[in-house]
């Protein structure tokens, strides 16, 4: 069998001047977030992870947890597992587990000094997230949104294992520190 591929040379969507202009310098924040294992957990947590994985938000974008990992359905790579449903009750849907990604990402986000835009938190306690820095999401009902109000761009990079979802932020500090505080 005999191919011909042409060869020839793509220029770059980014070029190496215009990514050292972003402001991309140091990890502004690092947050893991663990979970209890289940096949649907990986799946479905990890899917997302895919997703969020390489995003760059540039000053003054807005990040949308449902328009990055999409509507929660079988083509979209994610299969049915446990959600908190209405009234708090447990109940079997298409991207179940995705809110430990919501967690994951919002408290990101909060300790690089995103600005919060929209979060909801699970109509239940759950022990395993900090209070105050959880987060939801259901498709069509309400997303997990913050804002890029810092003067440069941030990258954000996202990876799990079968028990746990990590996340960075990458950009330019503002803050020297950023610190939560739990009350009752």
């Amino acid at each position: 069998r005999v191919v011909t591929v042409p060869v020839g040379t793509r220029e770059p969507s980014l070029t190496t001047e215009q990514a050292k202009a972003l402001g991309v310098k140091e990890r502004l924040s690092t947050f893991t977030q663990n979970f209890p294992y289940a096949p649907y957990r990986v799946q479905n947590i990890g899917e997302a992870a895919r997703r969020v994985n390489g995003t760059l938000l540039m000053p003054g974008e807005t990040f949308s947890l449902n328009d990055t990992i999409k509507e929660r359905t079988e083509e979209n790579g994610y299969t049915e597992g446990f959600v908190v449903g209405a009234g708090g009750v447990f109940d079997e849907a298409l991207g179940g587990g995705v809110s430990a990604a919501a967690t994951t990402v919002w408290t990101g986000a909060f300790f690089a000094g995103m600005e919060r835009v929209q979060t909801i938190a699970h109509s239940i306690y759950i022990s395993r997230y900090q209070p105050g820095l959880e987060a939801t999401v259901a498709w069509g009902i309400f997303d997990m949104k913050f804002r890029n109000d810092t003067p440069n761009a941030v990258f954000i990079t996202a990876g799990t294992t079968n028990s746990s979802m990590t996340v960075s932020f990458w950009g330019t500090k503002d803050y020297d520190e950023i610190d939560a505080e739990f009350g009752e």
